[in-house]
């Protein structure tokens, strides 16, 4: 097996191989395959498409695995709908997408669960003493919800003595985290590639009773450390989040930035609801 991280490294690799005569397969990372609105977006998605169905035609068995889909324009359901003829699997993660990919008119489309459900369940032996926070789109916090949000932040940790501490996943997120550190005067957990940075998130998450954010591995691993994951999303825009929690009875974990329900008052039905638990 080989990990390809570049384009360029892939495509070589991949000559290699199919010179060779070996058998040969490729599997594509996860995640999410958002909408492209701009022009370069959709000739990229095309390039895919076009790249995958040369190297199915040259032998290669293409899979694909914990995948979300969005609601695409005409030349990405184009581009959707040749990907899916051309693998072998075409996986899915939650039920949202599987219906998608069946009205593009992929066949082979099934539910492949996300990869983050294969991290053992591991509680640690910390007191649960923290929140983490962990967000992506500034745009939230320059809002009056972001306000809600920083407030209800503030209140875990007046109201239930949890100290606020920004987990920053990705490198993406610097700026909303660095933000959000400075406005709320907490510190922050990077991770930087290494594993000792990824070992650190893990046991910060230890250390939470539960996680905001509209990260959905963010929550999946704070889940997987056993804190609550609390989403806090745009229900009718993140399709991803809303599908999968909604997908495993998770729902009820989610807070709607555009319902009329302040969100530190949403946030506390949930706490009150865990609490009988």
């Amino acid at each position: 097996m080989v990990l390809c991280r570049s384009r360029l490294s892939f495509l070589h690799r991949m000559m290699q191989q199919l010179m060779s005569g070996d058998r040969t397969a490729v599997l594509f990372k996860p995640g999410h395959m958002v909408r492209r609105s701009s022009l370069i977006g959709q000739v990229r998605v095309l390039a895919v498409a076009l790249t995958t169905n040369i190297l199915a035609g040259l032998g290669c068995r293409v899979f694909r695995a914990g995948t979300s889909l969005d609601a695409y324009g005409e030349v990405e359901r184009l581009a959707q709908a040749e990907l899916g003829r051309t693998h072998a699997l075409y996986g899915v993660r939650d039920h949202d997408s599987l219906e998608m990919a069946n009205r593009l008119g992929i066949t082979n489309a099934a539910l492949t669960p996300d990869l983050a459900f294969l991290l053992p369940f591991h509680s640690g032996s910390h007191s649960r003493n923290e929140a983490g926070v962990s967000f992506r789109k500034r745009m939230w916090l320059d809002q009056q919800k972001g306000e809600e949000i920083r407030q209800a932040i503030r209140g875990l940790k007046s109201d239930r003595n949890l100290e606020p501490v920004i987990v920053q996943q990705v490198q993406f997120d610097e700026e909303v985290s660095k933000k959000l550190s400075g406005d709320l005067n907490v510190p922050v957990v990077r991770f930087d590639g290494t594993e000792a940075s990824c070992q650190a998130i893990f046991e910060r998450y230890e250390r939470c009773e539960l996680v905001l954010s509209n990260r959905l591995h963010s929550l999946l691993f704070a889940w997987s450390r056993g804190a609550i994951p609390v989403a806090v999303i745009d229900a009718g825009e993140d399709s991803k989040i809303h599908g999968l929690f909604s997908q495993y009875a998770l729902q009820n974990l989610v807070i709607d930035v555009k319902s009329t329900l302040p969100v530190d008052s949403r946030l506390q039905q949930i706490l009150e609801a865990a609490d009988t638990y």
